[in-house]
């Protein structure tokens, strides 16, 4: 148990933002990347983090090709900006503040609140293929809302009483279809099924599903959670799923097959499903987060850490040669405020 001593430490610390009291007391580097989303064309980054040294969030946006970071000023000196997802035309970004949906406009960063009050927690927002909505997650009990910019009204799109514990970001592979991970399924018949997988947790394992609005949601890629159950011990379910247009091309995070075998195997990769085919797209040997695609499928990104140490900088991954690099994102961070 003691060995375990030190990464447990170590974690408390980072999930605290930074170790110790005195400012600069803080170990490896000064900024991680937390979250992120791609702009249509994969040429900008919505980019959240953590500044360690200062203990708070920060927020802005990264000209990928330049190398250039612009930062938003924090809306209070308590609260930032978190679950972005950029517009169809690239115009707009979706994020949430205050547990409220604020859209930023571009290339001014100019903040409007489109959500007021309310009870549960709002997260996951993405626009509708045609721009004319946002469809959110709202919990708890998880479930769908969808908000239309042109009246701000809102109506349900998916009863409580067969959400779910969790939901992930919604991608629409059509105008009323979208395709999401969730966990905790509040339908029965939806959680027999997922007790029928071999060792199954309902409560906590995430799965994939799909829904046509109106409908019921229903369990699809289920190959995938069998796959990834045989080549880790701490797998349970795929992390960050992301989609392109229309659902064509597909990214999340899984656990690659490893000779240390399934007992010790910590290594997490980015896979794709394109074009129905399943690759790995990544070889890094790291602690992974944040994926994310361009609406367009030209490129991928992730937060890549080598190190399994929690501070994660920005890797991309063109998606027509699979080459990965190192876009140097954690050099140019900083907080406007």
């Amino acid at each position: 148990m003691l060995r375990f001593l030190p990464i447990f430490s170590t974690l408390l610390c980072l999930i605290l933002a930074g170790c110790g009291g005195g400012k600069g007391d803080y170990i490896g580097p000064r900024y991680g990347l937390q979250d992120l989303a791609l702009s249509p064309d994969g040429k900008l980054a919505a980019v959240r983090f953590v500044d360690h040294e200062l203990k708070r969030q920060g927020f802005g946006l990264y000209d990928i090709a330049r190398g250039r970071f612009t930062p938003l000023p924090n809306p209070a000196p308590d609260k930032s900006f978190s679950d972005p997802a950029f517009s169809p035309d690239g115009k707009r970004i979706v994020a949430v503040s205050g547990n409220q949906l604020v859209l930023i406009d571009l290339p001014g960063m100019a903040v409007t609140r489109i959500t007021e009050g309310g009870q549960g927690f709002k997260e996951s927002p993405a626009f509708l293929p045609d721009g004319s909505g946002i469809l959110y997650v709202l919990s708890n009990p998880a479930r769908f809302m969808l908000i239309n910019l042109a009246n701000n009204q809102e109506r349900e799109m998916l009863d409580p009483i067969v959400g779910f514990g969790t939901i992930g970001r919604p991608f629409f592979g059509g105008p009323d279809r979208v395709i999401f991970t969730a966990s905790s399924p509040r339908n029965p018949e939806l959680y027999a099924e997922v007790e029928k997988f071999p060792d199954s947790r309902p409560t906590i394992d995430t799965h994939v599903y799909g829904m046509k609005f109106g409908d019921q949601p229903a369990l699809i890629l289920n190959n995938l959670w069998i796959e990834g159950k045989k080549k880790s011990r701490w797998f349970a379910g795929q992390t960050n799923l992301q989609a392109s247009k229309d659902a064509k091309k597909i990214i999340f995070i899984d656990y690659a097959a490893s000779p240390k075998g399934p007992e010790n195997n910590v290594d997490q990769e980015l896979f794709a499903i394109d074009d129905g085919q399943l690759k790995q797209l990544t070889h890094l040997n790291a602690s992974l987060t944040a994926a994310a695609i361009s609406y367009d499928g030209s490129i991928a990104a992730v937060g890549c850490d080598s190190g399994h140490s929690m501070y994660f900088d920005l890797c991309l991954i063109d998606m027509a040669s699979g080459k990965v690099r190192k876009a140097g994102l954690l050099g140019e961070l900083r907080s406007a405020d």
